[in-house]
């Protein structure tokens, strides 16, 4: 009985986001039939539907970028402006800011490079650095469960000055190539995908099972949302965190690759000896559910972008 609460916790926001969108749907039929019963109505409206879907992410992510208000200052400013111009970008176009980012380290939204100063070295004189630690020991520390707080201990023993250097890399990678922007852009084609299936399921079986048809519109769009989602992490995403990896290589030295090998290694080996108690996703590969490399076989995939890039 756990499993199943959990399983329904996770799908729990999808699940919403699926009937909300059902809804619309239905209302627009009630105002107009011909989204159901001809072709160029169902693809007007899958159109529409991705693009909204999209528009809403887009606002999400925006929002989330934006509320982020603690930057870097000083000397920590220096020092990330200048693996910035290392990278051969320009400072002024990137925003740096300080955040929890829940066992990322580093992540990029738009623009926009945030560091996890709860888990980052060198950077405890910084004020804005102070300041976010404080709030994550307030606020978010006494929340978590004891596997957790095990795991992000053991990560900030095991990063190095080194392996930051490299992640901040990686992250402008991901600038670079314009991820986010790319992301929400399979996740409109994915919503338009998703609205044509549960249309088309609805007209078909219409005749069979009149208004219950619509069930079965919704079960198959959610079902199809799930799988495209997690199936566009295999596909898009992991190729992604490829490509910034790789421009992370080419910009970094030796001993900065080997040091970021190195701290994927240890922690995965946190992650596998640490895991959520309960876990029902515990021996789905991470690859599937973030797009993210296994710990060891990025390292491996780092030391075959460093033999031939370095």
């Amino acid at each position: 009985m756990k499993t199943i609460i959990n399983l329904f916790k996770a799908f729990k926001l999808q699940i919403i986001g699926v009937l909300r969108l059902s809804g619309i749907i239905i209302f627009l039929y009630q105002l107009n039939s011909s989204i159901l019963w001809t072709f160029q109505g169902r693809i007007m409206c899958s159109l529409m539907m991705g693009l909204y879907i999209c528009y809403l992410n887009w606002q999400a992510t925006k929002n989330l970028a934006t509320s982020m208000q603690y930057t870097p200052s000083g000397e920590c400013k220096e020092l990330f402006d200048e693996i910035i111009r290392l990278c051969g970008m320009d400072p002024s176009t990137i925003c740096l800011r300080y955040a929890y980012t829940d066992e990322a380290v580093a992540m990029a939204i738009f623009n926009t490079v945030v560091i996890d100063p709860s888990v980052w070295h060198g950077i405890e004189q910084d004020a804005a650095a102070i300041r976010v630690i404080d709030i994550v020991n307030t606020h978010i520390t006494p929340t978590m469960i004891s596997e957790k707080q095990r795991r992000l201990f053991k990560i900030k023993e095991a990063l190095s000055l080194p392996a930051q250097r490299f992640i901040i890399k990686h992250e402008l990678g991901h600038i670079y190539h314009n991820y986010t922007n790319k992301k929400l852009f399979i996740i409109g084609i994915i919503g338009v995908g998703v609205t044509y299936l549960g249309l088309i399921t609805t007209k078909t079986l219409l005749g069979l099972f009149g208004a219950g048809a619509v069930f079965f519109g919704i079960l198959v769009a959610g079902i199809a949302d799930v799988i495209l989602s997690y199936g566009s992490n295999v596909f898009f995403k992991m190729n992604e965190e490829k490509k910034a990896d790789l421009f992370a290589v080419q910009r970094s030295s030796s001993e900065d690759i080997e040091a970021a090998i190195l701290f994927f290694e240890q922690v995965q080996e946190i992650r596998d000896a640490n895991p959520d108690p309960d876990n029902v996703f515990f021996k789905i590969p991470i690859i599937i559910l973030s797009g993210h490399l296994d710990g060891k076989i990025r390292a491996a995939y780092l030391r075959s972008c460093k033999l031939r890039y370095v």
